[in-house]
């Protein structure tokens, strides 16, 4: 993952200027190796590479659930 396939991707998923901080509490590494990534000095590994997938489809998943409920309730 490119630094900026990176930044987008944390923007995106966590809608939030904090994204760094939550990206490193949920692959579980510090805010340096964050930084370091973004910035480009160091490349993301395959193993947090797939780490961030899987809460990508696990955000999605939930996303999917909660729109499948305000559909079935006639909100969307």
């Amino acid at each position: 993952m490119t630094p900026k396939e990176l930044k987008k991707f944390g923007e995106t998923l966590f809608m939030s200027k904090y994204w760094k901080s939550f990206l490193m509490r949920k692959i579980e590494v510090s805010r340096p190796t964050v930084n370091r990534w973004v910035t480009g000095e160091t490349a993301m590994n395959d193993v947090y590479e797939e780490k961030l997938l899987k809460v990508l489809v696990k955000q999605k998943e939930a996303v999917d659930k909660l729109v499948d409920y305000y559909v079935r309730k006639g909100k969307l």
